[in-house]
């Protein structure tokens, strides 16, 4: 069974790789215009230069409010908004007596109050 999502827009964050790369694909499959974003410019260019007319990408880095906010002007352009997929996020793998508190603020502050 497919899915039609023919005149709707998804936007996915954290499209640019992993589960998110995934998740742009399975709605540009179902016919879907997909906004993906990802922290990474050079990338964010690269994936638009190649892609297909009815995938953009955005680049959107959490821990930058300034990003947050030139990413969200670009958001509001659009005539409609059907699924928001909040995937993005980040880790440090260390134990927790490990960790670095300037490393626990950036996960927090991307996983946590970026969404927000």
């Amino acid at each position: 069974m497919k899915i039609d999502f023919s005149n709707k827009t998804v936007i996915v964050s954290g499209g640019t790789r992993g589960i998110g790369a995934a998740l742009v694909k399975l709605f540009f499959n179902c016919n879907a215009q997909v906004i993906a974003t990802g922290a990474h410019l050079e990338a964010i260019e690269k994936l638009n230069a190649k892609s297909e007319d009815r995938i953009k990408y955005l680049h959107l880095d959490f821990a930058s409010n300034q990003s947050v906010k030139a990413c969200i002007s670009n958001i509001v352009k659009l005539d409609q908004i059907d699924v928001l997929i909040n995937n993005a996020g980040v880790n440090k793998i260390d134990s927790i007596d490990k960790i670095e508190e300037d490393d626990w603020d950036w996960i927090n502050h991307v996983n946590l109050r970026g969404p927000f």
